[in-house]
Order: C-alpha cells, then structure tokens, then sequence
C-alpha cells in the first residue's frame, strides 16, 4: 500500500470520484471530500467510513477554511456540472460549478501557507471536438477549458 499523503477531492460524490476515494482509501491516505450541499450519499459507500467531509456554501472565504483545515498534498478537482445542451438558465451554474469553484480552490491552495505538491484537474475530451487542440463541443466543454487557463494563470503566478 502506499500512502499519498492527505488529499483533498472535490467532486467525490460522482462515478470517479467514488472510486478514486474508495482506492485512495485502500492505500492509506487520509481523504477529505468537498461536497456542494449537504449531499453525503446514503448510505455512505462501503468503505467511505473514514472520509472527512465538509461543505462547501460556495464562498471563497469557506473554501480558504476547507483548505486549511485539510492541509492536503494531493488534491483531486473532480467537481464538475454537466450539461450537454444548455438552456439560458443554464449559464449561472455552469459558470459556478465549473469556473468559480475551481478558481476558489486554488485561490485557497495559494493563500494556505502549506505546500501542496500535486493538483490534479480533470478535463473533458469535449474540449477537442474533432481531434483538435481546442474545439469545445459545447458550453460545458469552453467552462472546463476556461478553468485549465485559469490553473496555468495560478501555476505561473504562484509556482
């Protein structure tokens, strides 16, 4: 087993994210897991006894408390809203959900004063309609591409 230190997940109430904690688990590392809401899945998974989680009310201050309470080496940015063909009413919480809680995520990560060493991000290949470097399919897939600016923005300006 190895252990990778304490990890933060955000959007560990999905598919992937239930497996990757279930794994994360197996191995040993402590996990924390943002959730939206108050959406514990019930009952827990088998083997998700041990997962801290916290509540995010979508405020960047919140999110700074989530952070430094967590301390996390790793962190997982699973979070995402899916929506293949948005409608009007649409925009807000994919913009949210897949643009604004990212960038509060690392904003906290930079002002934590603890030295997180992986970030993990993942994207959609709805980025790359066609094969191409940036071709977003849909307004889904420019949100999740707009935050990977964003992430290069805090990589280069933070280090």
């Amino acid at each position: 087993m190895t252990n990778h230190g304490r990890i933060l997940v955000s959007g560990g109430g999905g598919f992937v994210g239930q497996h990757l904690i279930k794994r994360l688990m197996a191995e040993g590392s402590p996990v924390t897991c943002i959730l939206k809401g108050r959406e514990i899945p019930e009952p827990r998974p088998h083997g998700f006894d041990h997962v801290e989680f916290v509540w995010h009310d979508g405020s960047t201050s919140n999110m700074q408390s989530i952070v430094a309470s967590a301390r996390p080496d790793t962190v997982y940015h699973l979070a995402s809203l899916f929506i293949s063909e948005h409608v009007a009413q649409d925009i807000a919480p994919l913009v949210a959900s897949n643009i604004l809680f990212g960038t509060q995520l690392l904003e906290a990560l930079t002002r934590a004063g603890h030295q997180t060493t992986s970030f993990v991000n993942v994207g959609t290949s709805w980025e790359h309609f066609r094969g191409s470097a940036y071709d977003p399919v849909n307004l889904y897939a420019a949100t999740k591409a707009a935050f990977e600016d964003i992430l290069v923005y805090y990589v280069n300006a933070t280090g």
